[in-house]
C-alpha cells in the first residue's frame, strides 16, 4: 500500500470517527490549559517558598484563577457531543468529589484527627480513585497524569512542615499538569486528531 493509500485510509477513518463520535474528547487548546495548570503550580510552589509566610497567597492563587476561568471557558465553549457528554460526566464526578471530600473532611474534624493527616489520607485516595476512571476509557486515560502525583503528595503531607505542604501542592499541580499534557498530546498525535473538541 502506498503513502497517498496510507493517507486516505487514515483520513476516512478520521471522517468515520467523527461522524460516530468516537475521538477523543480533548484537543489542543486542553492540552495548551495542562500546561498552563504547570506554570501555575510551578508559580506557587517558589512564589510559596520565597514569598514571606503569609504573604504568598496574595499573590499565589492568581495564576490558578487565571487557568481556572480558561477551563471554563474551554468547556463551556465545546462543540462535539462526546466532548459536551465528557465535560458534564467530569462536572459531576468533581462536584461528588467536593462532596465527599467535605464530608471526609468534617468527620475527621469531629473526632479530633489533625487536618494534615486527614488532608493527605484524602489526597491519596482521590489519587487512587482516578486511577480507575481513567483506565475507563481511552479518552479519559490523562487522569493517570493527576492521580500519580495526588497520590505521591498525599504520602508527603505527614513529613512536611506547613510551608512544604504549600510548596508541595504547587509542585503536584505542575507536575499533574504537565502530565495530564504529555499523555494528551501522546493521544493526539496517535490518532491524528488535533482540533476536535476544540
Amino acid at each position: 500500500m502506498s503513502e497517498s493509500d496510507l493517507k486516505r485510509v487514515r483520513g476516512d477513518l478520521a471522517t468515520m470517527e467523527q461522524a460516530l463520535d468516537l475521538g477523543l474528547p480533548f484537543g489542543r487548546l486542553q492540552v495548551w490549559l495542562h500546561l498552563g495548570l504547570f506554570a501555575a503550580g510551578l508559580f506557587w510552589a517558589v512564589w510559596a517558598a520565597l514569598a514571606p509566610w503569609g504573604m504568598w497567597i496574595l499573590l499565589g492563587v492568581v495564576p490558578g484563577i487565571l487557568v481556572l476561568l480558561g477551563w471554563v471557558f474551554l468547556e463551556l465553549r465545546k462543540g462535539a457531543p462526546r466532548a459536551r457528554r465528557e465535560a458534564k460526566i467530569g462536572t459531576v464526578v468533581a462536584v461528588v468529589l467536593i462532596v465527599l471530600v467535605e464530608a471526609y473532611f468534617a468527620w475527621g474534624k469531629s473526632l479530633g484527627i489533625p487536618v494534615r493527616l486527614v488532608g493527605a489520607i484524602g489526597l491519596f485516595f482521590v489519587g487512587v480513585a482516578l486511577i480507575p476512571w481513567a483506565l475507563s476509557k481511552r479518552g479519559r486515560l490523562h487522569g493517570l497524569g493527576a492521580a500519580i502525583p495526588l497520590m505521591l503528595f498525599g504520602v508527603a503531607v505527614p513529613v512536611c512542615t506547613a510551608r512544604q505542604v504549600v510548596v508541595g501542592a504547587g509542585m503536584a499541580i505542575a507536575v499533574a499538569g504537565l502530565a495530564v499534557a504529555a499523555i494528551q498530546s501522546w493521544q493526539l498525535r496517535r490518532s491524528g486528531q488535533t482540533h476536535a473538541a476544540n
